[in-house]
């Protein structure tokens, strides 16, 4: 796969199959990884948050979520095969693990949210393989013995596949953290990917996605939760925007495309 840079970080120019599948070949060779799918608002927390950037810089897997990092990179001569969001490559993942017998489990969501989406992929996928649910208590991952639960409770699962989401950055910093102590193979940071398969937070229609406004679409669901993100915090991704390019400019080596190990 090919890595492309962009602005501080490196993705992986990939699509939702050639991510499919190697998360498949990772399962296989039993090569552990863990996803992370950077959107505009991870970007903006990436310039200031050095544990989320290192949790970045470790990840097996980048897929990008987000059409303004799409329409950017474009824009910076390093165009990106296709927008990879986290419920859309998780089921993809689940659909793999479905036909090929691998098992998955959920963390994070609230009570009984797990179940729940298990109940609604198992009928969609027959094959589907779930293994277990737990959702960490507020600080988890402040608490080191809660840490040490979390991971034997995902050992004791034996599962191949961990869906996770508990929010950002502090999903992607805690699998950063623990990921080589778990035995599953691929963990994802995926969102709110588990509630939509739950049913309890309303997937967006794929028309909206596909031009780009999935973002006001959840700003409309949820307004007094999102206008902060979108209208007030990820206002600084325009300055980002032009930050970087004045440095590719100034050094030309801001967007090189380089070949992933």
């Amino acid at each position: 796969m090919d890595r492309i840079r962009f602005m501080n970080i490196m993705i992986d120019n990939i699509t939702v199959q050639e991510a499919v599948d190697y998360a498949e070949q990772c399962i296989e060779n039993d090569q552990h990884i863990y996803v992370v799918t950077p959107n505009v608002d991870h970007i903006v927390k990436l310039q200031q948050n050095t544990k989320f950037l290192a949790a970045y810089e470790k990840a097996g897997l980048v897929a990008v979520d987000g059409t303004p990092i799409m329409v950017v990179a474009k824009m910076y001569k390093t165009p990106l095969k296709e927008k990879i969001t986290g419920p859309v490559l998780t089921e993809g993942i689940i659909e793999m693990a479905a036909k090929n017998g691998y098992s998955v489990f959920f963390l994070g969501a609230g009570e009984g949210v797990g179940e729940k989406a298990a109940m609604n992929l198992l009928a969609k996928y027959p094959g589907f393989h779930y293994v277990g649910y737990y959702s960490p208590p507020f600080g988890f991952e402040k608490d080191e013995e809660e840490r040490k639960h979390i991971i034997n409770t995902v050992n004791n699962s034996q599962a191949n596949i961990v869906v996770a989401g508990m929010g950002s950055p502090k999903t992607e910093i805690f699998l950063s953290e623990i990921f080589q102590s778990l035995n599953c193979q691929v963990s994802l940071s995926v969102g709110a990917a588990i509630d939509f398969f739950a049913g309890t937070v309303k997937r967006c229609p794929k028309w909206i996605n596909k031009i780009g406004m999935e973002w006001f679409y959840r700003f409309l669901k949820e307004p007094k939760r999102m206008f902060r993100r979108y209208f007030v915090d990820d206002i600084a991704f325009i300055g980002l925007i032009i930050k970087y390019r004045k440095r590719k400019r100034g050094n030309k080596i801001g967007y090189d495309c380089n070949k992933k190990s």
